[in-house]
């Protein structure tokens, strides 16, 4: 999760993260979890299956990325489609970039 200044839904050198934004999760096992100072955020030791990750909408904030043409619907925004195979079912999935711009008020 970071800071989107430009708005092109990329996180560049001079973007940084952004601390207590919730993440869910959804498939198989539902879950939320809250980014860290960082920005960064993790789901660990999921089965296997395909999950859709979102972001909770922050008032006065507005997603720059993912763009709605490579993400899936979530409410408030687009999310990401995540697939833990049978071949890696122990690792964690995570920090998969949400970009956020501020709104001018």
């Amino acid at each position: 999760m970071f800071n989107d200044t430009d708005g092109d839904g990329a996180m560049g050198m001079f973007e940084y993260g952004l601390s207590g934004w919730t993440v869910t999760l959804s498939g198989p096992v539902t879950a939320s979890v809250v980014t860290d100072a960082t920005g960064a955020y993790a789901f660990t030791k999921l089965p296997l299956g395909i999950y859709t990750v979102c972001q909770v909408p922050v008032a006065g904030w507005m997603q720059a990325g993912p763009k709605a043409a490579v993400g899936v619907a979530c409410p408030g925004g687009t999310g990401w489609s995540l697939e833990v195979p049978a071949s890696m079912p122990a690792l964690w999935y995570g920090s998969i970039d949400f970009g956020n711009a501020g709104i001018a008020q």
